[in-house]
């Protein structure tokens, strides 16, 4: 989801360098665990076009334990 989301924005990274000097990118991700202790990995490319565009990742993390 997150490179469906880039794809649609511009890969310059130049214009991204000018807006996160002038503003604080957040990319802000929830995950929805189906089980306790369930992992998550992003690929080195994804992880390359979040830092190249100077964003933040955060997440929210929400296990699969009914109240």
């Amino acid at each position: 989801q997150i490179r469906e989301l880039f794809d649609r924005l511009t890969n310059d990274l130049e214009i991204w360098a000018d807006l996160s000097s002038r503003y604080r990118g957040d990319l802000f991700c929830g995950l929805f665990m189906e089980a306790t202790n369930e992992g998550l990995d992003l690929e080195p490319d994804t992880v390359g076009m979040i830092g190249g565009r100077g964003l933040r990742l955060a997440f929210d993390i929400y296990d699969s334990v009914e109240e």
